[in-house]
């Protein structure tokens, strides 16, 4: 473990005694601490401001769902722009191990052989190498990285996340998703929050205390937001009783009040249940359609079911993280090129520092001449090398 990842942790840590201590007397020195550095605080963007005034209820709904891409590039998501206020789409892409798109992009090791590593500054090239291709093939968004605990054999994506260690995984998603951000592409957290198995896993409902929540599960979800990541993604599980994706306790009181996180909220694929108890309670945006967040949040609206300075609200989260990209004003920085050399290097640099259990320092070991002979590889991707696991982390390697 790197000296780096013991120090963070263990700050990590501490800060974790002291938020649950006063959780446990009433002092709300948590809630405090998290209050003081809020960036919501601020004076609002004259900017963003001025486009909801100007914009009709039909083009707010229209920011807040997914739709068909008139110029598809195999991405998992859109959302239609309003042209003349000047909004671009948004064009949003897998890729918790490289961006997943119908062009080449760089393959790299799964997630959870990063988090082998328990090397944050790798981390972040390794988000920088997502960001760079993510912008040069297009994308706008990323939905990613995942943080969900590893907690049962079983669960299908278990690779495309960084263990069962809440602290390792606190700090390796804070790194990553700075370097993605720091190349112009937006990261999504996910998927916030308890998604830890493959059975029922869009109905399940899953009972948790609230220590144990915050210390386990949330961790990583918070230093997400403390990295400054612009959009979060809404589980499809129940937590204690209730949708994630309608939940007010984790959507307003966690996020909002208590983390002061400030970009928008999206559903997982077709994880919404309901159009007004979803948007009051904090999310923003429904994927990959509208069948809540289209015509029936327009009729609730009309109909008096639903104030439309929630739909306001949801805009605002959207467009302010636009804006802090440089997406409203065309002051985002050109699309680079991709850089494969230099991806494929990151990605095998990756590789032997997560899949190195022993260093063979001093030739303790005799691993060498004769001897080296007698080493087997064993198992099939000795001889056929299995390049990315499927569905939302397929990526076309080049």
């Amino acid at each position: 473990m790197s000296p780096t990842l013991s120090r963070r942790s263990a700050l990590r840590l501490l800060g974790s005694a002291v938020a649950v201590a006063a959780a446990a007397t009433g002092t709300g020195t948590a809630a405090g601490a998290h209050a003081a550095t809020r960036r919501g605080d601020a004076p609002a963007n004259r900017r963003v401001e001025g486009l909801i005034a100007r914009l009709t209820l039909d083009e707010k709904i229209s920011l807040l769902h997914g739709a068909t891409d008139p110029d598809p590039l195999g991405q998992a998501g859109y959302v239609p722009g309003v042209p003349r206020l000047g909004i671009p789409p948004l064009r949003l892409a897998d890729g918790p191990a490289g961006v997943r798109v119908t062009r080449h992009a760089t393959a790299l090791p799964a997630p959870v052989l990063l988090a082998a590593a328990f090397d944050p500054d790798l981390a972040r090239r390794y988000g920088q190498v997502i960001g760079r291709e993510g912008r040069a093939l297009g994308q706008d968004v990323l939905l990613s990285p995942m943080v969900n605990l590893v907690r049962t054999p079983y669960g299908g994506r278990n690779f495309e996340t960084f263990g069962e260690d809440p602290l390792a995984a606190a700090d390796l998603v804070a790194a990553e998703i700075r370097g993605i951000q720091d190349e112009g592409l937006v990261a999504t957290v996910k998927h916030f929050a308890l998604n830890n198995q493959e059975k029922d896993r869009m109905s399940v409902d899953v009972r948790i205390d609230e220590q144990t929540l915050h210390e386990v599960e949330l961790r990583a979800f918070e230093a997400a937001v403390d990295a400054g990541v612009g959009a979060v993604m809404g589980a499809y599980n129940k937590v204690n009783g209730t949708f994630a994706c309608e939940s007010g306790p984790l959507l307003t009181d966690v996020l909002r009040e208590r983390w002061g996180f400030e970009g928008w909220v999206m559903t997982d694929w077709s994880a919404a249940h309901s159009t007004v108890a979803s948007i009051t309670a904090g999310l923003d945006m429904e994927m990959p359609d509208g069948t809540y967040f289209g015509a029936p949040l327009k009729k609730a609206v009309r109909d008096g079911g639903v104030s439309e300075r929630y739909v306001d609200r949801a805009v605002r989260r959207v467009l302010t993280v636009m804006d802090r990209f440089g997406l409203l004003d065309g002051s985002a920085p050109p699309r680079p090129e991709r850089d494969p050399a230099a991806g494929a290097a990151v990605a095998l640099e990756v590789a032997k520092a997560g899949a190195t259990l022993l260093r063979n320092e001093d030739r303790a070991l005799p691993l060498a001449g004769a001897a080296a002979r007698s080493i087997a590889v064993v198992g099939p991707t000795g001889a056929f090398p299995f390049v990315s696991g499927g569905g939302s982390a397929h990526v076309v390697p080049g």
